[in-house]
């Protein structure tokens, strides 16, 4: 942080430069900041920091999603997660939003999550199924199925495994 002064023709008599002072009047500034942007219902952009829920190296948007590579984990189940999946026809190139991209049985299946705040554009998971790139898909609504994952995981992977 740099902070100028103009001394030209100031006259400095009873001025307080004093760096407990100039600490002082910057603290007044950032909680008067705080207290203009709360009043007015606005945040910098900077301040909004959304959470993120660790697991290993993975960072997740939702606990939940967390606790569901926990339970792979567990489980003994290759997994990759949060991932994007690129498939090309030599014309277009689509990406596809994967939460859990799984490997069971020599076979592979995508378990997707919906959620109120989700953005990811709902893709047709059925071209690659019929392409054979993966074997299974599976979406669940997040808020229904949050406390019920270990379920979830084993109905996907004995679906999977029949697949």
């Amino acid at each position: 942080m740099v902070i100028e002064l103009n001394l030209n023709g100031a006259d400095l008599s009873g001025l307080n430069l004093s760096s407990s002072q100039l600490v002082a009047n910057l603290i007044e500034y950032k909680i008067d900041n705080v207290s203009f942007y709360k009043k007015n219902n606005y945040l910098p952009k900077q301040s909004i920091v959304k959470k993120k829920y660790k697991w290993h190296e993975i960072s997740f948007a939702r606990p939940e999603k967390a606790e569901l590579a926990e339970i792979l984990y567990r489980l003994g189940i290759a997994f990759i997660a949060d991932a994007k999946l690129w498939e090309s026809d030599q014309v277009n190139l689509v990406n596809y939003g994967i939460d859990f991209l799984i490997f069971f049985q020599s076979k592979s299946g995508v378990l997707n999550f919906k959620s109120d705040e989700d953005t990811k554009p709902s893709m047709d998971y059925q071209k690659l199924i019929d392409s054979g790139k993966i074997n299974y898909y599976a979406e669940y609504d997040l808020m229904v199925y949050a406390e019920k994952l270990e379920e979830v995981v084993h109905n996907f992977l004995a679906t999977l495994a029949g697949s």
